[in-house]
């Protein structure tokens, strides 16, 4: 949960968005690229319940981690950590992408990253499916 109070502005935020969505039925929230998203009340509860880590711990499937380095929306600490936490998954692959942010090159001018995340999610599915 603590990414998601980043990426809300910080607590502050956070809880009152949550507060609208609970009073009102929904909340707008502002995304950093100027998004506008419309969020209820289960979207929040379900931020909280949701235990990513844990769940990874009992996944026993093949994963594959995509993210950039320089991601400001989901740290690139918290991507990383899928992999440790991995720990029943018969194989965890990491593709690391140096310089690259959240869209992973599918919204910037940045073709030739779009193509390699295509291609290793093409490969991993081809290998592992």
């Amino acid at each position: 949960q603590r990414e998601m109070l980043v990426t809300f502005g910080g607590p502050n935020e956070y809880d009152y968005h949550k507060r609208r969505a609970e009073d009102e039925g929904s909340s707008v929230y502002t995304t950093q690229w100027g998004t506008q998203l419309e969020i209820g009340p289960g979207y929040f509860r379900d931020v909280e319940r949701t235990r990513p880590q844990a769940a990874l711990a009992k996944f026993t499937g093949a994963l594959l981690v995509v993210y950039g380095d320089a991601d400001t929306a989901v740290s690139p600490e918290i991507s990383a950590s899928a992999i440790t936490a991995a720990t029943s998954s018969r194989k965890a692959i990491e593709l690391r992408l140096p310089g690259v942010g959240h869209g992973l090159g599918f919204y910037t001018q940045r073709p030739e990253i779009a193509e390699q995340v295509v291609n290793a999610s093409a490969d991993f599915l081809a290998e592992n499916l």
